[in-house]
């Protein structure tokens, strides 16, 4: 998923983790760690300074879309 200014992109993966991507450059940002199960889906908040996780392990997070913390 697209932050709304399209200068960062959100993934999840089936290893457990999210990463935030700087879409002009392709340079890893962040990686998100804490889920024990794959994510399935993940978003930026309307405001782009929070992500959102779900996992198979039964969570959603909210994260801090600047510095990764819960």
């Amino acid at each position: 998923k697209f932050s709304k200014d399209g200068r960062r992109a959100v993934t999840a993966s089936d290893d457990h983790t999210a990463k935030i991507w700087d879409t002009l450059t392709g340079t890893l940002l962040l990686t998100l760690r804490g889920h024990t199960d794959w994510l399935n889906a993940c978003d930026f908040s309307f405001d782009g300074t929070r992500v959102i996780t779900a996992s198979n392990d039964r969570t959603a997070r909210v994260w801090n879309a600047e510095n990764g913390t819960l």
